[in-house]
């Protein structure tokens, strides 16, 4: 299992270091829901709250929340990794993807989803609230439904 720091720094060196902390926390999240979904295993064993714009891993926020809206840059907390499995790899490169099409706007959206786990969870104006993987992975299984549904 990796670090969310090397999930992260893996995720911001394929995208050219052009990605805010607010992007990185929602890529991190979607490619957790992705493993979570198609392998039953988290892919990092951190947890993330329900902040206001969305899922966030505070390690991570409070570690690159220096760079402020602007493109993170390589920095020590994030260890890009060369080598990760094929599962990891596939949703790793899949939001790479997504993080390319999509504004960070975009990504709070889609991370704010009516019937997703950070709705669920998220109470204004309360910290510290856990999303349970669990309901992370509920979340992929809803969307693949949600989707099959409109197809």
């Amino acid at each position: 299992m990796r670090s969310v720091h090397e999930i992260a720094g893996t995720i911001a060196e394929r995208s050219d270091w052009t990605l805010s902390n607010l992007s990185l926390q929602k890529l991190c999240y979607l490619a957790q829901m992705l493993h979570l979904g198609e392998t039953g295993l988290p892919m990092f064993p951190e947890d993330f709250e329900a902040w206001d714009y969305g899922p966030v891993v505070p390690s991570l926020y409070h570690d690159l929340k220096m760079f402020g809206g602007g493109p993170v840059a390589p920095y020590s907390s994030l260890r890009p990794v060369r080598n990760l499995d094929d599962k990891v790899g596939d949703a790793v490169n899949q939001v790479v993807a997504l993080g390319r099409t999509r504004t960070p706007g975009n990504l709070v959206s889609m991370t704010h989803w009516p019937k997703g786990a950070w709705s669920q969870v998220y109470k204004r104006h309360v910290k510290g609230l856990t999303i349970p993987k669990l309901l992370i992975r509920s979340e992929f299984n809803q969307r693949v439904k949600d989707a099959a549904e409109h197809a």
